[in-house]
């Protein structure tokens, strides 16, 4: 068993660890950045996996590689050695997010709560709170962010936590102040539950209730002016109690944290007093593009093992990435990475030039991102068959890992529940028809050549940038001359929003949640195509970004073929849709605001030539991986 487990074993391995494509199609040289070459490769030595493998199997926090990840730079990215102002944008984040979830989950998000913690900091503390804060950054502390409570999960407005609002007597006792008194300390009562970095790190910022002041009798639970959020430091009283072994990423830190009756200076409230879940809306609204970064890359990870598998693995004498079977799943997979990435470049790009203005889409690319990958990972247990469920061979653990960036930072529910909203929003904007008058090309041009910014300075400046309008700029788009034809992107995405438009004139829209949820999701996929064109299309590109990556023949037929399978694929789901809601019948949409084609001759435009599109992106990179591997 030993001699074939090693053989087996050996057919996962990769040759070479080359740039990733979220890496050579970002808008700016990021993967030149001196601290992210010396990280990964750190992380692609096979010590280094072994030593992140026996972690996961131990269950026990990965201490040793965090320690050597800190001496090789890692603070350099949350914050510069010689000034207060941070290296880190979303570009830099984004990528080391990328880096180490390709190596482990339990990795990643040891690493990955310190930029989710330190954007609170970047958005809300002031110049002292912040020298103070990067400091003990710049010095190796790691970061946690106590949020959520076990009885009301992601419902922050309902946390028990306290923040007693007083000052200290002469003899050092704390008393609670009036509404009309300044607090200069607060009494800290907490118990915040399943916190990355709960028990290990070193500095944890933590969103309380405030507490009802003398003279107060009431709470209001919708209140959002009604919590602040503080830092403290883990050499003050802050126990971290239970941890919690979870299936995904089992070498994390995922702990319960306790305050009882903790005294603490009001200097160390982030921001105005009640000013907390502003700052953590405009913290999740930011880092969700960095969990969709998680996301691509442990989907890379996965895509690296099933096509190294694919090109080692024979059958009857042939590798099986020859089978027609395999080279659909690899094909498919490798469409889904490519729509993923697109996704995640998109939301970062657009954090990086208006902050937390970048919700729309963020929140695409958090839920876009996250599916996708969950259903790439599905396609590559399929050419891996019993093997992937084997934990003694490396795809076991990705199958574990990845289901949990689908519940970070929001879940699913809640990302389509902000997206309705925008789709919403948008209908009524087409319907004045103000969008045709933007130039969206210059725009979405102008937000890719913004240079990489600190994420200090773009949480807090005025927005550069404001989303576009989807129709509008899916028609220009299709006007940019090009090999590969656009025209069915900017149907479809009329077609979206007629849908809306009806299901808002029979009066479905406000009383089916699922109907909104599902056009909310084909709305969200169509922004994921139009990143795919920006970003990918080998004509196009050079209208949007003047960074032009080396293109081989793998790449132009991976574009047109996962344009044509996403486009496919939401058509397909638009019909069902609006066929289930009986918004109109044959699968036309007709409105006050115009009327389309069916839905079946958009779908059809899409698939015009698939099939050879998909043979011969089969074999091309049957041909590059059977090179590499």
């Amino acid at each position: 068993m030993d001699v074939w487990l090693e053989k087996e074993q050996g057919r996962f391995q990769t040759s070479t660890r080359q740039d990733h494509i979220w890496q050579r199609y970002c808008p700016h040289p990021i993967h030149e950045d001196a601290v992210l070459r010396t990280l990964d490769e750190y992380l692609s030595d096979p010590e280094t996996q072994r030593a992140l493998e026996a972690y996961d199997a131990n269950e026990t926090y990965p201490a040793s590689v965090v320690d050597n990840v800190q001496c090789l730079g890692l603070s350099r990215l949350f914050c510069d050695v010689a000034s207060i102002t941070p290296k880190a944008t979303s570009y830099h984040l984004s990528a080391l997010n990328l880096l180490t979830a390709r190596s482990s989950a339990s990795l990643a998000i040891t690493v990955g709560v310190n930029s989710l913690a330190l954007l609170s900091a970047y958005r809300g503390a002031s110049h002292q709170q912040l020298t103070k804060i990067l400091a003990r950054v710049r010095n190796g502390a790691f970061c946690a962010l106590a949020l959520t409570e076990l009885e009301h999960g992601s419902d922050l407005l309902q946390i028990e936590s306290r923040a007693t609002a007083g000052r200290l007597s002469e003899r050092g006792a704390f008393v609670a102040v009036s509404d009309t008194e300044k607090a200069t300390h607060y009494l800290l009562q907490s118990k915040k539950d399943l916190i990355n970095g709960g028990s290990e790190h070193d500095l944890v910022f933590i969103l309380l209730r405030n507490h009802l002041r003398q003279g107060s009798d009431k709470t209001d639970h919708h209140n959002r002016e009604g919590h602040s959020l503080f830092w403290i430091e883990r050499h003050q009283p802050v126990e971290g109690a239970i941890r919690w072994r979870t299936l995904p990423a089992p070498a994390a830190d995922i702990s319960a944290v306790r305050l009882e009756d903790v005294v603490i200076d009001a200097e160390h409230r982030i921001g105005e007093h009640g000013a907390g879940i502003a700052v953590i809306r405009d913290t999740l609204a930011m880092s969700r593009a960095g969990v969709a970064a998680l996301a691509v890359g442990t989907l890379a990870r996965a895509r690296e093992l099933v096509i190294a598998y694919a090109a080692n693995r024979t059958i009857h004498g042939h590798p099986i990435g020859q089978f027609g079977a395999i080279a659909a799943h690899v094909t498919r997979m490798d469409a889904i990475e490519r729509a993923a990435t697109a996704a995640s470049l998109r939301a970062v790009a657009w954090v990086n030039a208006c902050g937390a203005r970048a919700a729309p889409y963020t929140a695409i690319a958090k839920l876009m991102s996250c599916r996708l990958a969950e259903e790439g990972i599905s396609e590559g247990r399929h050419v891996l068959g019993a093997r992937a469920l084997l934990k003694q061979l490396p795809y076991a653990r990705i199958l574990s890992d990845i289901p949990l960036f689908g519940v970070f930072d929001g879940t699913s529910h809640l990302m389509l529940d902000e997206i309705q909203m925008y789709l919403s929003m948008e209908t009524r904007r087409s319907a004045s028809n103000k969008a045709e008058q933007e130039d969206t090309v210059a725009l979405m041009r102008k937000v890719y050549a913004i240079p990489p910014r600190s994420l200090v300075e773009v949480s807090r400046a005025e927005p550069m940038a404001h989303p576009v309008p989807m129709v509008g700029h899916a028609v220009k788009v299709s006007r940019i001359p090009g090999a590969t034809s656009v025209q069915p992107v900017a149907a479809l995405a009329e077609a979206v929003l007629l849908a809306t438009a009806e299901a808002k004139r029979l009066n479905k829209w406000g009383k089916d949640q699922e109907l909104r949820f599902c056009l909310a999701e084909i709305y969200a996929l169509v922004e994921v195509m139009l990143g795919l064109i920006e970003l990918f299309d080998p004509v196009r590109r050079s209208s949007f970004t003047e960074n032009q990556p080396v293109v081989g023949r793998p790449d132009e037929l991976g574009y047109r073929h996962a344009l044509a399978w996403l486009g496919s694929r939401a058509c397909s789901k638009l019909s069902r849709c609006i066929g289930e809601a009986g918004l109109h019948p044959a699968n036309t949409i007709s409105s006050p605001v115009g009327e389309i084609a069916a839905i079946a001759n958009i779908q059809n435009q899409f698939l015009e030539g698939y099939d050879d599109i998909r043979q011969a992106l089969a074999k091309a990179l049957f041909e590059e991986y059977r090179s590499l591997y």
